[in-house]
C-alpha cells in the first residue's frame, strides 16, 4: 500500500513513507516514528491509517545520520536507537514534521493531524507547541517532561501509561497539572522497549484501527477491574463474563468469537511481534484479524517475561476464564498452567480446542483432532 518518497525540510532532505487511501482521502496524519526508526511497525501503523481513509506519512528522520535504519526490538538495537536520537536531537524531526505537514496538505489534505510513539511521543508533542497541525495525539513521550513548560496551540492528547518503566509517575502528574485540557487522564500504554527489556506490554502491532478505540485496552487496566454484569435490557447471556483468550490461529479464536458474540469481555491475549492472524491479508487488508477479533479486547503482552506472566495470572485471580492453543507443556513452562489459574481463581475454567496434546495418542506434538481422525 505504501510508497517511498522524498521530503525536503529546512534541515534537509529525508526520505518518508507514504500511504494512499483508497478515493479520496478524509484528511492526513503525519506519523511519527520511535527510536527504532520507520521500521515495519511504524509502516504497518501508517498503512492502518491509510486503510481507514487518511494519507499518511512517516517521515525517515535517521535519514539525517544515514539512510535504510530500521531496528527490531532487542536490547542492542535499543542502545543503538538511543544514540541515533541523541545525535539528532529535537530540532530537526520538527522541522521535518513541518515539511511533512505540507506535504501532505500539497496532496490534498485538507486537514492534517500529527501523532507519534515514544520518542516520536516527544516529537509529535513539540510539533503541537510550536507547529500549526490540526491536532495532536501523543504517546508517551517520555522527553515531553523536559519541555513541560512549552504549551500547545492545537488541540493535543497526550498518552502515558501508570505501569511504564520509563516515565515516572510523577512526571505525568506533573505535566497533568500544568495541562489539564492535555491530559485528562492516564491511558496505559506501556512502551515498545519494555519489550526488549522484559517488560509486560507492547504496543508493537497496534490494533486493527491505529487511533485509540473504545475496544483497545491495556494489560492493567483491565487486571484492576472485574467484569460487570449490566442490567440494563437488551444485555446477552455472557454480560459480565471475563475471558482471557491465549488462543492462535482459527480453531481457539473461534471459540473465544462465539463468546465475544454473547457478550463475554474477551481479552485477546498477542504477542509482542503480534498475532498470526494479522499477517494474513487479502489485497493488504487483516480480513482474518477483523473477522476472528470483533468483540474482544486486544493487549500485547510477552509471555516469556515475568511481568507479562503475573498480569495473565492477574486476570484469571479476577475471574477472567482462560482459552489457550499452545503446543502441550509451553503454558506449563511458562508458569501458566491450568491449576495456576485455578489457584488463583478456583471458579475460573481451562479451554483448549480439540487437538493432540494431553490424554491424546501423541500428546507431545501440535495439531487440531478432527472427531473421526487425526489431522
Amino acid at each position: 500500500m505504501g510508497e517511498d518518497i522524498r521530503l525536503k525540510s529546512k534541515a534537509g532532505e529525508i526520505g518518508a513513507y507514504l500511504a494512499t487511501p483508497k478515493g479520496t482521502a478524509k484528511g492526513g496524519v503525519v506519523v511519527i516514528q520511535e527510536i527504532f526508526g520507520v521500521n515495519h511497525h511504524i509502516k504497518a501503523v501508517t498503512d492502518k491509517f491509510a486503510a481507514d481513509g487518511y494519507l499518511a506519512l512517516a517521515p525517515r528522520f535517521f535519514d539525517h545520520i544515514k539512510t535504510g535504519i530500521e531496528l527490531g526490538y532487542t536490547p542492542d538495537t535499543i542502545a543503538e536507537g538511543r544514540k541515533y536520537v541523541t545525535e539528532l536531537g529535537l530540532d530537526k524531526p520538527v522541522q521535518d514534521v513541518e515539511a511533512a505537514i505540507e506535504e501532505l496538505k500539497k496532496r490534498g489534505a485538507r486537514k492534517v493531524a500529527v501523532t507519534g510513539y515514544c520518542w516520536g511521543g516527544t516529537i509529535a508533542w513539540l510539533a503541537a507547541t510550536r507547529l500549526k497541525p490540526d491536532a495532536v495525539s501523543a504517546y508517551y513521550g517520555g522527553g515531553i517532561h523536559g519541555t513541560k513548560n512549552e504549551k500547545p496551540t492545537v488541540p493535543t492528547m497526550m498518552h502515558f501509561g501508570d505501569k511504564d518503566m520509563h516515565i515516572p509517575m510523577t512526571h505525568v502528574n506533573e505535566l497533568r497539572k500544568l495541562h489539564p485540557d492535555v491530559l485528562r487522564s492516564t491511558t496505559i500504554r506501556p512502551t515498545t522497549a519494555s519489550i526488549a527489556t522484559s517488560a509486560a506490554a507492547t504496543t508493537r502491532r497496534p490494533p486493527s484501527r491505529p487511533w485509540p478505540a473504545p475496544w483497545s485496552s491495556s494489560a492493567s487496566t483491565l487486571a484492576k477491574k472485574p467484569a460487570k454484569r449490566p442490567s440494563r435490557p437488551g444485555a446477552r447471556p455472557l454480560n459480565g463474563v471475563r475471558v482471557v483468550d491465549l488462543s492462535r490461529l482459527v480453531a481457539g479464536n473461534i471459540l473465544t468469537l462465539q463468546l465475544a458474540d454473547f457478550g463475554a469481555e474477551v481479552i485477546k491475549i498477542e504477542p509482542p511481534e503480534g498475532d498470526t492472524l494479522r499477517s494474513w491479508r487479502v489485497k493488504g487488508i487483516e480480513t482474518a484479524w477483523k473477522v476472528y477479533s470483533r468483540n474482544k479486547k486486544s493487549v500485547a503482552l510477552d509471555l516469556r517475561s515475568d511481568a507479562g506472566r503475573a498480569i495473565v495470572r492477574e486476570l484469571a485471580r479476577l475471574g477472567a476464564d482462560p482459552g489457550r492453543s499452545f503446543r502441550p507443556g509451553v503454558l506449563e513452562d511458562m508458569g501458566l498452567r491450568a491449576g495456576r489459574a485455578a489457584q488463583a481463581q478456583p471458579q475460573a475454567g481451562d479451554r483448549a480446542h480439540l487437538r493432540l496434546g494431553p490424554g491424546r495418542p501423541l500428546p507431545p506434538q501440535a495439531g487440531l483432532r478432527h472427531p473421526d481422525r487425526r489431522l
